[in-house]
């Protein structure tokens, strides 16, 4: 709900008085455009690689953190 066409569309339905004000019910007719499925299911498939990727990389780092208090062991023996 942070996207600028979303952010438009409130400034659209906002009532100036003292405060800005956005009432839900005008608020609940606002539309919000939804990819087709093909593409959500490119988007869903892209977040599950990036996903996959990030374990990888959280497991390589736990693996060098490892490595880097073995050899700090070392060199101070």
């Amino acid at each position: 709900m942070q996207s600028s066409y979303f952010q438009k569309e409130v400034e659209r339905v906002v009532t100036e008085g003292t405060m800005k004000t956005a009432y839900l019910k005008d608020i609940n007719h606002i539309k919000c455009p939804i990819p087709d499925l093909d593409r959500q299911k490119e988007i869903s498939h892209l977040l599950s690689v990036l996903s996959l990727k990030e374990d990888v990389e959280r497991q390589l780092l736990q693996k060098y953190q490892i490595q880097k208090q073995y050899l700090l062991r070392k060199m101070f023996i």
